[in-house]
């Protein structure tokens, strides 16, 4: 079954994929999670990390840490795989599974640049199961200076597609228990 939201209508903004699981524990973490950006986005228009700390103090309604960044160790380790990465197109693909707010997009902008010093882009795949989460991503994004671009994605109900700053990015819903 899938967790209705009246102020999350996902159907109409995300492409729609399925994430074969039906466990209880991990659906009610998708509803503690667009609960979360919910309340943030009633607190503050955009959602921002701001707005997340007034809802939920320095811990979210999951209990996660409300990081904005990557650690320096993850700094590191991303940007040596990303130059080793094989490319197609001149342009490095990664699928950010589980991406959630959004938290590595500070690190997707640094990548894009260093890239783009070899003539390289960067296109992230950014797969979430919670559609406010989702959606602050790609808030976020477009506060960054990316600008909604026509999709690669075949299906016309998803979120639109934002590219700048030698940055691509995708997004997509995943839904629970098909």
């Amino acid at each position: 079954s899938s967790c209705v939201r009246p102020w999350a209508p996902a159907e109409e903004m995300v492409t729609v994929l399925p994430v074969p699981c039906d466990l209880k524990d991990a659906q009610a973490q998708v509803v503690a999670w667009d609960e979360r950006f919910h309340i943030a986005a009633e607190v503050d228009a955009v959602v921002n990390a701001k707005a997340q700390s007034s809802a939920f103090g320095a811990r979210d309604a999951t209990g996660v840490e409300a990081v904005k960044d990557v650690m320096p160790t993850e700094r590191s380790t991303f940007q040596r795989l990303l130059t080793e990465a094989p490319s197609s197109d001149s342009a490095v693909e990664v699928l950010d599974f589980g991406c959630g707010d959004g938290r590595y997009l500070r690190q997707f902008l640094r990548s894009a640049e260093a890239l783009a010093k070899s003539g390289r882009a960067l296109r992230i795949v950014a797969y979430e199961v919670s559609a406010e989460a989702l959606r602050s991503f790609h808030i976020q994004a477009q506060r960054e200076g990316l600008a909604v671009v026509k999709s690669r994605l075949q299906d016309s109900a998803h979120l639109p597609s934002l590219e700048g700053r030698n940055l691509q990015l995708e997004f997509v819903l995943g839904r629970w228990g098909w």
